[in-house]
């Protein structure tokens, strides 16, 4: 009963239909009862007036006073009802704001399966790419090797080309690696890096080369035919760098780090390497070139090798230009055959058991330290100023008998 009773109460329409219908018996009641037909014969009837009037008068008062009580009871009536109606609103205020913040529970969850999954498929994308450019990466060309007439080295003769699809995987590769950048993923990021640094080294590492390529021959008649031999070899390998030079100028644009930052690289490895006619561009910053040799290499302007090493290191008929080698790089037991160097500049490195034989040398020594560096060049140039602040241990030899200098000389 209780329970209906509440129920027509919580109904709005229902509880004001009920009040006006309640307040307009009342009203007719009271009328009535006031107005009743004594009353009105009473005043048309002048003779009974006198004696009618006090009972007009009683039932007026009665009529004030169940007015009254009517009104306290409709006015308890109406703040009962408004009571539940608050209550009625606060709890349904309170269902929809449980309700909200299931939805907006759930509109959360559901943006995070979202980012879920649009990670995941970004993951999936970028595992694609990754696999579809190591596929690429590792179509080799075909080639037929023979040997030169005068038998000091061979050469490659090339069958079938896949240089497009391996160049179009390496800029690929450089895509996934920036982009796996922004994800945060470092260790991915290093393995594209190994990844294209490998393919660097299998791809440089001509060992069936003979080391006669870059030493001519005593004899004047096999001098000749070792110039044509190494003309046609240049001609031929040539191309063999290309992909090569794509690669390396990867590794020049991708960001590197110190060992000291939270993010520091690892020591990148392109030791035993042989990088013929190859254009090096950009930072090449922590490094390892040992063990390596370099023919035919052009150092683009403001290119940087900082913390490199550079140990066993043969660079033959090469051009450096405003290079800097500085920062912790070292020069141990290098030969520099027939090369040119152009406001190069070495500071702030180890330099130990160096040969400068042939070429152009103008290079730039401040704040180097020295150690058995020897000169076969006629075309070696220096100013005072580029040698100070040296740590030297030995002689500054020149072996050309025209120009021998010991480094005490050379030091401000």
């Amino acid at each position: 009963m209780w329970s209906r009773i509440k129920n027509f109460l919580t109904n709005e329409s229902q509880v004001k239909l009920l009040t006006a219908i309640s307040t307009l018996m009342v009203l007719l009641l009271a009328c009535w009862y006031a107005f009743h037909p004594a009353s009105f014969f009473a005043l048309w009837n002048p003779n009974q007036a006198s004696s009618d009037i006090p009972k007009v008068k009683e039932r007026l008062e009665n009529v004030r006073n169940i007015g009254l009580g009517l009104a306290g009871i409709l006015g308890t009536f109406i703040v009962v009802w408004r009571g539940f109606s608050h209550d009625n609103q606060a709890k349904a205020a309170n269902k929809n704001a449980r309700t909200a913040i299931k939805n907006s529970e759930l509109s959360t969850q559901q943006v995070a399966i979202a980012v879920d999954q649009r990670d995941l498929a970004l993951k999936t994308q970028l595992t694609n790419r990754f696999t579809k450019a190591l596929e690429l990466l590792g179509q080799g060309d075909e080639y037929e090797i023979v040997k030169n007439k005068s038998g000091g080295f061979t050469q490659k003769l090339l069958v079938n080309s896949k240089l497009s699809a391996r160049v179009g995987a390496v800029y690929a590769l450089e895509a996934v690696s920036r982009d796996y950048l922004q994800q945060g993923d470092w260790d991915m990021y290093w393995s594209i890096v190994d990844t294209i640094c490998n393919f660097i080294k299998i791809n440089s590492n001509s060992n069936f080369i003979s080391e006669s390529i870059h030493t001519p021959p005593s004899d004047v008649q096999k001098r000749e035919q070792w110039i044509i031999d190494r003309e046609i070899w240049y001609n031929n390998i040539r191309h063999t760098a290309q992909d090569v030079t794509s690669a390396l100028q990867v590794i020049g644009r991708l960001p590197h780090y110190d060992k000291s930052t939270t993010k520091g690289s690892p020591k990148i490895r392109l030791d035993n390497c042989e990088f013929i006619n190859t254009t090096f561009v950009g930072k090449f910053n922590n490094i390892d070139f040992s063990n390596s040799r370099w023919f035919g290499v052009f150092v683009s302007p403001i290119s940087t090798f900082q913390e490199c090493i550079f140990s066993n290191f043969k660079l033959v008929d090469s051009i450096l230009s405003n290079t800097s080698f500085g920062n912790g790089t070292e020069f141990n037991e290098c030969i520099f055959y027939n090369d040119h160097f152009e406001n190069t500049q070495i500071n702030f490195s180890n330099m130990k058991e160096i040969l400068f034989q042939g070429g152009e040398v103008k290079i730039d020594f401040t704040g180097s330290s020295l150690e058995t560096i020897r000169v076969r060049s006629e075309k070696f140039r220096f100013r005072h100023q580029h040698f100070s602040h040296i740590k030297q241990k030995s002689a500054f030899l020149f072996d050309n008998k025209n120009l021998k200098i010991q480094a005490e000389d050379l030091v401000n």
